[in-house]
């Protein structure tokens, strides 16, 4: 009797060691849809944007968790970094018109504001007045790429995104398009202006 319950008590604080020593974690991440808004932003003073319609890009996506020491296990949580990265491999981002005609060499990512590099760019929206978007900055469609490849602080997390433009003498671009291996996500960009302030703060 008293070696079952010396072997229950042993069993238990067993069990109890490995409840403290493992922890869950963020191995992978899955791009599940996109949207892509075209904006207009009513206090801006950049005129090198005078001429050119701007999008931003929403991305969602699904976590996948697993189970690690947790010695071993870095807190990818935190920024949206995994171990993994995505599930799939990304082979091709495609922008076009309503002709399906491709656009991606008339766009270029927003990465200055005003002339300067910023580390984001706060904006304010009418629908939503107490909650700040943050359009952060990206060297190019290439850095777009890794970060939908292996995850990362920014287009990963609420409230923050990425931005693109066009010249307003190239057709609006009505489609864009995730080519992975094994799949596409294909969704309509909505060409209905949203009016967006630009708002004073630090960032994040």
């Amino acid at each position: 009797m008293k070696r079952h319950k010396l072997l229950v008590t042993l069993v238990v604080i067993l069990v109890l060691v490995i409840m403290a020593a493992v922890e869950r974690y963020v191995e992978s991440f899955k791009i599940t849809d996109v949207q892509i808004q075209r904006i207009e932003i009513e206090n801006q003073n950049d005129s090198t944007l005078e001429d050119k319609n701007l999008y931003i890009i929403d991305v969602d996506y699904e976590l996948n968790y697993s189970y690690g020491l947790r010695f071993f296990v870095h807190n990818f949580a935190c920024t949206r970094y995994t171990a993994n990265g995505s599930v799939d491999s990304l082979e091709k981002i495609i922008i076009e018109d309503s002709l399906r005609r491709p656009l991606n060499r008339y766009t270029e990512i927003l990465n200055e504001y005003g002339g300067n590099r910023y580390g984001n760019l706060q904006l304010a929206f009418p629908d939503d007045s107490t909650s700040i978007r943050y359009i952060d900055a990206y060297e190019g469609w290439d850095e777009i790429y890794r970060v939908l490849q292996i995850g990362g602080p920014d287009l990963h997390s609420p409230n923050r995104y990425c931005a693109f433009y066009i010249r307003k003498t190239c057709p609006l671009p009505k489609y864009l398009k995730l080519i992975f291996k094994e799949r596409e996500i294909e969704v309509k960009i909505n060409n209905n202006p949203v009016v967006c302030r630009i708002t004073e703060g630090k960032d994040e």
